[in-house]
């Protein structure tokens, strides 16, 4: 089991903390309540979604994603955070480690870029990161209709 920081830095203001903000996921739920605990991350802070855990998260500042790092966390692109997503929706998790490490410069994650194309899930890829985990696209110029 992995627990995994991304690089997804989204500038917001979260109750008194203004900070860049990247998301803190695992392989397991109960791997991610640990791995937070040790970080010093309160409980509250968890993101879960019931009907599908591989949302849950929590968020982190710059601060926590650097002690995330140097505690073991695996730091990946939001990419490559969307990529695992993708593919442990398709039930591939063999061969999962390689194709993370490559996805960030794959013909695949650039075509994504390019063509913004819609998931089953109805989000955009180029924003399924934050998308895909929280119910919302994350950033302020982005109109997010479902959740409006």
């Amino acid at each position: 089991m992995t627990v995994y920081v991304d690089d997804w830095r989204q500038l917001a203001t979260v109750g008194p903390v203004t900070g860049r903000w990247s998301h803190l996921t695992a392989d397991s739920t109960e791997e991610l309540h640990l791995f937070a605990e040790r970080l010093g991350l309160p409980r509250r802070a968890f993101q879960g979604h019931r009907s599908d855990p591989r949302r849950d998260h929590y968020d982190v500042t710059e601060e926590y994603r650097r002690r995330a790092v140097e505690m073991g966390a695996v730091p990946v692109t939001w990419r490559e955070a969307a990529r695992m997503r993708r593919l442990a929706r398709s039930g591939s998790k063999d061969g999962m480690d390689a194709d993370i490490r490559e996805a960030s410069t794959s013909s695949e994650c650039l075509d994504l870029q390019q063509s913004a194309q819609r998931d089953d899930f109805g989000t955009c890829a180029l924003n399924e990161v934050h998308g895909s985990l929280c119910g919302s696209s994350g950033r302020d110029d982005i109109v997010d209709d479902e959740n409006a």
